[in-house]
């Protein structure tokens, strides 16, 4: 994602230099086109960071399965260990899939942020190749 974005990005900011190589000024849309996109690409980069940071996961808590080994629960029905290990098993999917859920969330946010900057880029460059001729 971000490599692509930066070859594109670079691209199209070496053609608008090497039209402005003469040391002529950008224009103020220029110059706002591309701050506009500095802050879009910056707020990209949070959001992808943001998406592979580690989170907390559930698992079953030491304490909790401790208890599962007292007499009560071995000479109780296997019926009812198998349902309290059913229980745990699905409250760690549970967590799992409502962290994957959010981080599918955040990086499609990142994805759609960083489309937008280089669609920004791009008008950049129409300005400055526009100013140019």
């Amino acid at each position: 994602m971000i490599t692509t974005s930066g070859g594109i990005t670079s691209l199209l900011l070496g053609l608008a230099l090497l039209v402005t190589a003469d040391g002529s000024p950008l224009s103020i849309g220029a110059l706002l086109s591309l701050a506009a996109a500095v802050v879009l690409f910056v707020a990209a980069a949070v959001e992808g960071l943001w998406a592979n940071w580690p989170r907390p996961f559930m698992e079953a808590r030491p304490d909790e399965l401790s208890r599962l080994v007292t007499l009560d629960y071995w000479s109780a029905d296997p019926l009812l260990g198998e349902m309290r290990s059913a229980e745990a098993r699905i409250g760690i999917l549970k967590t799992a899939r409502d962290m994957n859920d959010r981080k599918v969330s955040t990086l499609a946010w990142a994805i759609r942020l960083e489309v937008i900057a280089i669609l920004v880029v791009s008008v950049s460059v129409v300005l400055i190749l526009a100013s140019a001729w």
